[in-house]
C-alpha cells in the first residue's frame, strides 16, 4: 500500500473527519469500523467472523478500511504502544465519533427564536378618562365651595357709608326699629332709637354685595323713604341698612345691620 493508502496516526486521531467521508460514501449494508475491528483482534465469536469475511469478499469499501485499521495498529505496535492503550484509542474514537454525530444532529436543527412583542410604554402625560373625570370633578367642587364661601360672608359696606373716625364711642350704638324682617310692601320711613348727644344721623339702605342703594342725613330719628327710593326696591329681594349717629364731641355711634325683604303682591285677578 502507498502512502495515501496506510494512514498515519494522526490520520486516526483525526477520525470525525474520516468519519464524515465514510458516512458519506459507506452505504448502509458496510459493516461498522467496531466489527472491523473486532474481527481484526479476534474477540468475536466465529459466526461473526466468518460473517465478515463473507462481506469482506464482495465489498471494496470495507477492505480497504480493514487495510487502513492494520495499518494504523501495526504503526502503534511499531511505536511501542502497549496493547492495553489500544483500549484507550477505542474510546477516545468512539468518544470523538459520538461528538460528531451530536454536533452533526445540532445542525441539522434549526434553533427557533421566539420574539415576544415588546407592549408600549404609556407616556406620563397619557391618563385614563377615569382621571381626567376625577380631575373635572375636583375642580367643580372647589368652584362652588368657594362662591359658597364668599356669599356666606358678610357683604362690607363701601368706603365712606361706615365710620371711619377714630374717636368712635365704644359702649354706644344706635337701635334699628323699622323696617325689619319682611313687609307687606316697600317701607315709608326708616326709624331707630335716637342716642343721647347726638346732633345728626346718616341712614343708608344697600344691597347684600354692599352696593348703595339710597342714603339720607337727617337731625331726628326718623326719615322718610321718598318714592323714588321705594320704587328701586325689589319684591322678594334682601336689602340691609344701617344707621350712624353724629355725637357732639366728634364721636360716632353705629347701630347693627338691619334686614329688610319686600314680600311678593298677591294681585287679585282682573273681572271678566
Amino acid at each position: 500500500m502507498n502512502d495515501k493508502e496506510n494512514p498515519s496516526r494522526d490520520d486516526w486521531l483525526n477520525f470525525p473527519a474520516l468519519y464524515r467521508e465514510r458516512s458519506t460514501m459507506v452505504a448502509a449494508e458496510c459493516l461498522a469500523l467496531e466489527a472491523l475491528e473486532t474481527y481484526l483482534l479476534g474477540k468475536g465469536p466465529t459466526t461473526q467472523n466468518q460473517s465478515v469475511e463473507s462481506h469482506l469478499a464482495n465489498c471494496d469499501r470495507c477492505s480497504r478500511e480493514l487495510e487502513y485499521l492494520k495499518a494504523f495498529l501495526a504503526d502503534e505496535t511499531a511505536a511501542g504502544t502497549p496493547a492495553e492503550d489500544l483500549a484507550d484509542i477505542e474510546k477516545i474514537l468512539r468518544n470523538q465519533a459520538q461528538a460528531f454525530l451530536k454536533a452533526r444532529q445540532n445542525e441539522t436543527r434549526p434553533a427557533v427564536v421566539v420574539l415576544m412583542p415588546q407592549r408600549p410604554q404609556k407616556p406620563i402625560y397619557a391618563t385614563s378618562w377615569i382621571q381626567k373625570l376625577a380631575v373635572m370633578a375636583a375642580s367643580v367642587i372647589l368652584i362652588f365651595a368657594g362662591i359658597y364661601y364668599f356669599r356666606s360672608q358678610p357683604p362690607q359696606l363701601p368706603s365712606g357709608t361706615g365710620p371711619a373716625d377714630s374717636s368712635q364711642v365704644r359702649g354706644r350704638h344706635v337701635e334699628l326699629l323699622f323696617p325689619l324682617g319682611s313687609l307687606s310692601g316697600p317701607p315709608s320711613e326708616l326709624s331707630w332709637q335716637p342716642v343721647a348727644g347726638a346732633e345728626r344721623y346718616s341712614a343708608h339702605i344697600t344691597e347684600v354685595d354692599g352696593t348703595p342703594v339710597w342714603s339720607e342725613t337727617v337731625a331726628t330719628a326718623r326719615v322718610a323713604l321718598p318714592a323714588q327710593a321705594r320704587d328701586r326696591l325689589i319684591e322678594a329681594k334682601t336689602y340691609y341698612w344701617f344707621v350712624e349717629a353724629r355725637l357732639g364731641g366728634g364721636g360716632i355711634a353705629r347701630s347693627e345691620r338691619g334686614t329688610f325683604v319686600v314680600e311678593l303682591s298677591r294681585k287679585s285677578p282682573s273681572p271678566r
